[in-house]
C-alpha cells in the first residue's frame, strides 16, 4: 500500500477499510427467491417484513408481506394488517428480545 501524505487521503482509506468489516446482511435461498419473486411481479414498489434468524440476526429466513397500496414510487402499509402481523410475531414468541439494549 502506498503512502499519502496528504490527510484526506488517509481518511479516505481508512473509513473504506472500517466499512468492509461489517458484517453483511444474508439471505437463506428461499428468503431470497421470495424477494426477487415480489420485484419481479409488477411494475410498482413492495414492501414487506424480514423475518431473521434467532441466533443470527442478519440472516434473513423469510419475508412476510402485509396488506399495502403500492405505486412505482412509493409503498403504504394497512395500519391493521401491520398490528395484526405484530401480534401474530408476539404471539408465536419472535419479538420476545426486541427490548434489548
Amino acid at each position: 500500500m502506498m503512502y499519502s501524505r496528504n490527510p484526506t487521503t488517509r481518511r479516505l482509506r481508512s473509513r473504506r477499510r472500517r466499512r468492509s468489516l461489517a458484517p453483511p446482511l444474508r439471505f437463506s435461498p428461499t428468503a431470497w427467491a421470495k424477494l426477487l419473486f415480489l420485484r419481479d411481479r409488477g411494475p410498482t414498489e413492495v414492501g414487506g417484513f424480514a423475518i431473521s434468524s434467532a441466533t443470527e440476526p442478519l440472516i434473513v429466513e423469510d419475508v412476510r408481506l402485509v396488506r399495502q397500496i403500492c405505486s412505482p414510487t412509493s409503498v403504504v402499509f394497512n395500519d391493521e394488517s401491520v398490528a395484526d402481523f405484530f401480534d401474530s410475531q408476539v404471539d408465536q414468541g419472535a419479538v420476545s428480545n426486541l427490548n434489548r439494549n
